[in-house]
């Protein structure tokens, strides 16, 4: 099983604490505990390390609850804003509300992250070219996506 990358600290707290809490947070995910989810979330936010939210938002999305999820990234972006896969979720949570210049912002702001997967954010701003029914700048997101993995129509 490949691990999936934690978080960013934005304070020092104990490291095999942290991955440990991470790997329960992801496999409470998986397993469809949401609720064990958002506890493990909580207990990383406190611990002060980004993937809280990420997981968090996560968790809250899958319990129908896509506001809150909204919310807690936002507040996420705002602690830690070096942390590309939060902007990414944000702006997937944002589109899927319909909030489109919202969410096109937080793409933008994710692309701007040190170690952002270009790829990962330029196939989500296609979807939501898509969605604005912008087909021509969909087809130019998803020319910019170089990642094979990624690229399931070449």
């Amino acid at each position: 099983m490949s691990k999936r990358a934690c978080g960013h600290v934005i304070s020092p707290f104990g490291k095999r604490r942290i991955e440990k809490l991470c790997e329960q947070g992801w496999a409470h995910l998986r397993e469809g505990a949401y609720e064990k989810a958002l506890r493990v979330a909580k207990d990383l936010e406190e611990a002060r390390y980004s993937a809280a939210f990420d997981l968090g938002a996560q968790a809250l999305a899958a319990l129908g609850r896509l506001p809150a999820a909204i919310e807690l990234l936002e507040r996420g972006v705002e602690l830690a804003p070096a942390a590309w896969l939060n902007w990414q979720l944000l702006g997937n949570y944002r589109s899927d509300a319909g909030r489109y210049a919202l969410a096109a912002e937080a793409y933008d702001r994710a692309l701007r992250c040190e170690g952002v997967s270009r790829a990962s954010v330029r196939l989500n701003q296609a979807i939501l070219a898509e969605r604005c029914k912008d087909l021509e700048r969909a087809l130019s997101h998803l020319d910019q996506v170089d990642d094979e993995a990624l690229a399931l129509w070449r």
